[in-house]
Order: structure tokens, then C-alpha cells, then sequence
């Protein structure tokens, strides 16, 4: 359920994320695996490191192996293609 959320922020850019959001006890963070102009690999280990007590969920349009692969290496928590249904996640510990 949504109601346990106190608020919800959106940022299109994950560096507005950092920004707006420092000192806040940011809880979940779901982050786009293409944002032009920003590397997944690279923002979700800063994103993390920004919100430690965060979980971080990857989406992508993408079906490739290779991108849920380095997702979760990078530090998601679990992994999610756009086009395919909830129940096919892909977690760390897969």
C-alpha cells in the first residue's frame, strides 16, 4: 500500500533527485535503466550512497541480460522490464 509513503518526490534527472531530497529519509527510489545524459551504472551507486536506508528498483524497456545483470551489480535491488508482467522481477539474490 501506498499509505505508509509520507510523500513521494519525482525528479527527472537522478542528480535533482540528490539535490532536492538531501537530508530526507528517502525510503525507495526507482530509477530509469535510460535517462539520456545519465549512466545508470553510475548514478545508482551515488543515489545509494546519497539515501543508504534506500532501496533502489532499475526499470527498462530493455530485455537484455546484460542490462539487469549489471543493474543489480551496481547496487538495485531488484530489476523490472517495462513490458512484461509485476511478477517476473529479477532481484539480487536470483
Amino acid at each position: 500500500s501506498m499509505d505508509r509513503f509520507q510523500w513521494v518526490d519525482i525528479s527527472p534527472q537522478p542528480d535533482r533527485a540528490i539535490t532536492t531530497n538531501q537530508g530526507k529519509a528517502v525510503e525507495l527510489i526507482v530509477l530509469d535503466y535510460f535517462i539520456p545524459g545519465y549512466h545508470f551504472i553510475d548514478w545508482c551507486p551515488k543515489l545509494l550512497q546519497a539515501f543508504p536506508d534506500a532501496r533502489l528498483i532499475a526499470v527498462s524497456s530493455s530485455p537484455s541480460r546484460s542490462d539487469r545483470t549489471n543493474a543489480l551489480k551496481s547496487g538495485a535491488d531488484a530489476f523490472f522490464e517495462k513490458h512484461t508482467r509485476a511478477r517476473r522481477t529479477r532481484t539480487k539474490s536470483e
